[in-house]
């Protein structure tokens, strides 16, 4: 008779390793607290109809653990059949009987395995050893999770390319989401711990253990099967996700009031953890107190809890937006939220955008500096006083740029500028203009010098014609 799965898997050596992209937290709340939803496909009998009593013990040879939860452990398995590594997560043998986080368990392998998307691991094999314990088996991605980029330095963590680089992972979730959404299923546990990123840049989203899938009607995309989590007025609600990270509706206990903005208030809970080091709700000393955070929507702005280095000020806007408290006010889609992190990669989401009729002065000579323009239609005419007598220097139209000098030097306007059709300009401050080129880097500076420059030689050029 094979012995358990667990006495056999336990037989491998111990070690630690790298973090894979079957390792498993267990549930982020306890049992109690987040009880887990129904079987997919109701009516289906997996253990009497689908599963078989698997050869796994002689099929597979265990490597080594990659981790352990509360609910199971993932492995690090050769396939002797496909001469290759594989992952094989198993629920503890010990929970095995407890027909809640079995069905949890299934619902996890069903729902990765009907997900079928570059950003989502792929599930090879769902099976159960001779004694009845079930064991998902998936790709083994080896590398680190999105944790790599949280680092403790801010100058670090908010270096121009540190950010870029963990943006564009954060653009392959939301790629997993979007899908995820328009197959009706809802993740709910989106967090950096659970973002793997592989050697050579594979990206997938991880953890369905807790993902909530619907039945909204007026769909026509192929979707999930629903699992029946709760009936409405049900009082059989329950807690599921991360505190720390957990959106208000969560806490609730309600699958009815989850939707597709959860997982952009999620997304945002990751990417204000990458500007601040830590996640949103912090402080609290007991799980009901962080979940009353939660609940509240209470936690520090990201521009409260900065260093000496300041985090982009349009991530920062996109952080606000995307954790609302109402889920209304919140970006509309994942798609939409994936537009705006984009955008912000593009160097455009920054920009205001200001009008001005013809005739309309928008800059005057001698005047400070805070901001500078680029126009987006219209003309204008650049000119400058002497002993009273204007005198133009240039007009200017679409794409070109005026007022740079100032804002990159921090003096003053040195000509004055004027509209001379109706114009619409877009504003580049200070701030964005710090975003965008990152003038506390040797590039940054390089750009302030040479402006510093110009207008020492604009201020001697004058004093020579006076």
């Amino acid at each position: 008779m094979f012995k358990r799965i667990q006495d056999w898997l336990m037989s491998a050596p111990a070690q630690a390793s790298a973090p894979t992209a079957a390792a498993d937290t267990g549930l982020a709340l306890d049992a109690t607290l987040a009880a887990p939803p129904a079987v997919l496909g109701a009516g289906v009998n997996l253990d009497a109809e689908l599963l078989t009593r698997s050869n796994i013990q002689t099929r597979f040879k265990p490597v080594r653990e990659l981790g352990r939860g509360g609910t199971s452990s993932v492995h690090d398995a050769s396939d002797l059949c496909l001469a290759r590594h594989t992952a094989l997560k198993v629920l503890h043998s010990e929970l095995a009987e407890r027909p809640g986080l079995r069905a949890q368990f299934i619902t996890e392998a069903q729902i990765t395995a009907q997900l079928e998307h570059p950003n989502i691991v792929p599930v090879y094999e769902f099976g159960q050893d001779a004694e009845g314990v079930p064991y998902i088996n998936m790709r083994k991605v080896d590398g680190a999770t999105f944790e790599r980029f949280v680092l403790p330095d801010d100058r670090a963590r908010l270096d121009p390319q540190n950010i870029k680089t963990a943006l564009r992972v954060l653009l392959r979730v939301c790629d997993a989401l979007a899908y995820a959404h328009s197959r009706g299923v809802i993740h709910r546990d989106i967090k950096p711990a659970n973002v793997m990123v592989g050697e050579f840049g594979e990206v997938y989203l991880m953890d369905w253990g807790i993902a909530l899938a619907s039945t909204a009607a007026g769909v026509s995309t192929p979707r999930i099967a629903a699992a029946s989590d709760a009936s409405p007025g049900s009082s059989s609600s329950r807690v599921a996700g991360t505190p720390a990270y957990m959106s208000p509706e969560q806490t609730s206990g309600d699958p009815n009031v989850i939707t597709s903005a959860t997982d952009v208030f999620l997304v945002g809970a990751t990417l204000y953890q990458l500007l601040t080091g830590h996640p949103p709700y912090t402080g609290a000393t007991t799980l009901g107190e962080v979940l009353q955070q939660a609940e509240r929507c209470e936690f520090q702005p990201v521009d409260a809890v900065s260093g000496a280095v300041r985090a982009p000020a349009a991530l920062v806007h996109i952080v606000e937006q995307a954790m609302q408290r109402d889920p209304a006010a919140r970006f509309a889609d994942m798609t939409e939220m994936r537009r705006a992190i984009e955008a912000f990669l593009e160097g455009t989401s920054h920009l205001g955008l200001e009008r001005y009729s013809a005739g309309q002065m928008i800059v005057r000579e001698g005047d400070g500096g805070d901001r500078a323009y680029i126009i987006a239609s219209g003309q204008c005419e650049v000119f400058v006083e002497d002993d009273g007598v204007r005198r133009a220097l240039r007009t200017i139209g679409p794409g070109e740029v005026f007022g740079e000098m100032a804002i990159l030097s921090g003096g003053v306007r040195t000509s004055s500028v004027i509209a001379l059709t109706a114009v619409e300009l877009e504003v580049v401050t200070r701030g964005s203009l710090h975003d965008g080129l990152g003038l506390d880097s040797w590039a940054g500076r390089f750009v302030t010098a040479l402006a510093d420059r110009f207008i020492d030689v604009d201020r001697q050029a004058r004093e020579v014609r006076s």
